[in-house]
């Protein structure tokens, strides 16, 4: 068998899908994703990782921020016991590589990266993973996808 308490379950989000003409809030997706655990996942897995599923950090991060935050003011872990975190390498990561399009930034000399704006680039893209998997973001984010700001 399965040993479910040592299972890392990696999804992705309930979300309507990046063309439909109606977009939910954040909200509402934390809804959905939180009926969707409930109903179906054994307590007994001790956390589930989001995948970004192509979804800009900005959209990830403020949808997993919701979803934490509805977990909260439901009861917490008495109403979802699981942890809820992100696997989101390419949403994370995928902002530097536009860096390196950007000839005006500084460039190291071995490499020719601009590894000083990739670096504190990925630090500020972890600060918001890390945020919105604690429910604690604290930055603008939008409540729909179309109206997603810049959250460095």
């Amino acid at each position: 068998g399965v040993h479910l308490d040592g299972t890392i379950l990696k999804v992705n989000m309930v979300n309507a899908g990046k063309d439909g003409a109606a977009q939910p809030s954040f909200d509402a997706i934390a809804d959905a994703n939180l009926r969707v655990l409930r109903r179906t996942l054994p307590v007994s897995v001790l956390t589930v990782n989001y995948l970004s599923g192509g979804q800009p950090l900005v959209e990830a991060a403020g949808r997993l921020d919701a979803i934490n935050k509805l977990k909260a003011a439901r009861g917490g872990d008495r109403y979802a016991p699981w942890n809820l975190s992100f696997s989101w390498s390419a949403a994370i990561q995928m902002p530097l590589f536009e860096l390196c399009k950007d000839a005006s930034l500084e460039r190291d000399a071995s490499t020719g990266l601009p590894l000083k704006a990739m670096a504190k680039a990925y630090v500020a893209n972890l600060r918001v993973a890390s945020e919105a998997a604690l429910g604690q973001m604290t930055k603008n984010v939008s409540a729909t996808p179309q109206q997603a700001t810049a959250i460095n």
